[in-house]
């Protein structure tokens, strides 16, 4: 598959190393293109059910990583370097679920868990080397969302760090 529009295709990042990583990378970001728009149905209906436990400013996340990340994804085969365009919409998305999280209770928030759905997504995108950076920012994002939060209540129930970690890790 050629990438149709590109103007530089014989030059390769650190995301993608070869023309294949990059084809593949296009490829995916397009197949799970419908399967992002229903995930943000689905975390939509998840913050507005929970609104009751975790209030309502967790939809301010939502909206921005939509409104940021679509139009990153879009015409990826394109772009001249779609694999920073991904990257970016990723990065974003990571953010936004972290703001998410620290507004939800930090440590505590129900939303923790769905930081493994980011390290599948970068499993699904990025060669080796992009996984790994990918994995180094969920680290510290969670040190972030947890430490940062509440880091008195993290040193006196460290299952609140460590099960996320293990999680990340082992999916990654």
């Amino acid at each position: 598959m050629t990438i149709v529009g590109a103007r530089n295709t014989t030059t390769y990042t650190w995301l993608c190393r070869t023309e294949l990583d990059r084809e593949r990378m296009v490829t995916t970001v397009r197949w799970v293109g419908p399967a992002r728009a229903l995930m943000f149905l689905i975390l939509l209906g998840v913050i507005v059910g929970s609104a009751h436990d975790t209030g309502w400013l967790a939809l301010v996340p939502l909206v921005v990583c939509a409104g940021i990340s679509i139009p990153l994804y879009r015409n990826l085969e394109r772009r001249r370097r779609p694999e920073y365009w991904a990257a970016g919409g990723w990065l974003v998305t990571q953010i936004s679920l972290g703001a998410g999280i620290a507004l939800t209770g930090g440590p505590r928030s129900p939303a923790m868990p769905w930081l493994a759905i980011a390290v599948i997504s970068l499993i699904a995108r990025f060669s080796r080397v992009g996984i790994l950076v990918g994995l180094g920012f969920l680290f510290f994002e969670l040190v972030a969302v947890t430490f940062g939060i509440d880091p008195v209540g993290v040193w006196n129930s460290p299952s609140e760090f460590l099960a996320p970690i293990g999680l990340l890790f082992s999916v990654g």
